[in-house]
């Protein structure tokens, strides 16, 4: 009933001068009403390779991806076909990137999940040419498989919003206001630390990158 009234309200507002604030309150109301009324959109699964982040677990192909461990049990998982940029390990046919410990270089400290390729620089900028696709740190491919956080599916088209929607707590995704990247303050003691890397949109932009960190222990 308060909805219907404020609605009325606000339609009568909008054709007085000066009505910006109350197209502005409109239109807000309205894309509350949309978002509250349109179920998330569902990511099915199926595509391969398969990625499941559960906890302290993560699987690729149902093969388990210890962080701390040996990066030659990362090489048996993901295979040889890598290259090494700075002393990480990138697989540029499968976007995926194996970050070792700084303290151990032997030791995986984080996987890098690559969804979607993030221009660091502007076209005008000396390293532009050097900076994209299969290129420095980036891998020549994103990931095209069905990565799964928590229960929670996540692809190339998801936003931060929207996977706050669809998580039923077991995520709760913030973004810095300072930095755009975002983190999982839903996390249980013991689980590694998730980060998505996002642009200047914060909430409303596209996921680039899951990072799944163990930290400096």
């Amino acid at each position: 009933m308060r909805a219907i009234t404020h609605a009325v309200i606000l339609a009568l507002l909008l054709p007085l001068n000066g009505c910006d604030f109350a197209r502005s309150q409109w239109s807000q109301f309205t894309a509350g009403l949309r978002e509250a009324t349109t179920a998330p959109r569902e990511i099915k699964r199926g595509a391969k390779p398969e990625i499941i982040i559960k906890g302290d677990q993560i699987t690729f192909d149902g093969k388990p991806l210890r962080l701390r461990a040996d990066v030659k049990e990362w090489i048996e998982v993901l295979g040889p076909n890598f290259r090494i940029y700075r002393g990480d390990l990138i697989w540029d046919e499968k976007g995926l990137i194996a970050i070792l410990h700084p303290q151990n270089k032997s030791k995986v400290r984080t996987l890098s999940v690559e969804l979607n390729f993030k221009q660091l620089y502007e076209e005008w900028d000396p390293e532009y040419k050097e900076s994209g696709p299969g290129k420095k740190g980036v891998p020549k491919e994103f990931f095209k498989g069905y990565l799964e956080i928590n229960g929670l599916p996540i692809d190339a088209q998801s936003t931060i919003h929207e996977t706050n929607r669809r998580a039923h707590g077991e995520l709760s995704i913030s973004c810095s206001r300072g930095i755009n990247i975002c983190s999982d303050h839903a996390r249980k003691p013991g689980t590694p630390l998730l980060y998505f890397s996002v642009d200047s949109r914060k909430e409303q932009s596209i996921i680039y990158e899951v990072q799944v960190d163990a930290g400096f222990d």
